[in-house]
């Protein structure tokens, strides 16, 4: 429910920046309504091969804010069942911060 409601309050500044049109923004876009849809959610896993029976892929997440493209394919199916294993709403806003710090940053 919170990843819907923070996508329905966040689409108006994707939609912005949509507008500009390159092709960053598009696929925020896309992103944004996936979260809408339930598909991925705001916070949430990466991407890897294993998987797993919890747990969506998420705009933003545990590997996000490690920078993936630095880490092995182990490290990343690390990060990502420790995600799974200790999720909880402190972690969650534990990573939202760091993301939002990291951007600013």
């Amino acid at each position: 429910l919170v990843d819907i409601i923070t996508a329905f309050l966040a689409l108006p500044i994707v939609g912005l920046r949509l507008s500009l049109g390159s092709k960053v923004a598009r696929e925020n876009w896309r992103r944004w309504v996936e979260v809408l849809k339930g598909v991925r959610s705001l916070i949430g896993l990466y991407p890897d091969e294993k998987q797993r029976g919890a747990g969506k892929p998420g705009i933003t997440g545990l590997v996000h804010i490690s920078r993936p493209e630095s880490l092995s394919s182990q490290t990343i199916e690390h990060l990502n069942d420790y995600y799974v294993d200790e999720y909880s709403l402190a972690l969650d806003i534990e990573i939202l911060l760091k993301q939002l710090l990291r951007r600013r940053g």
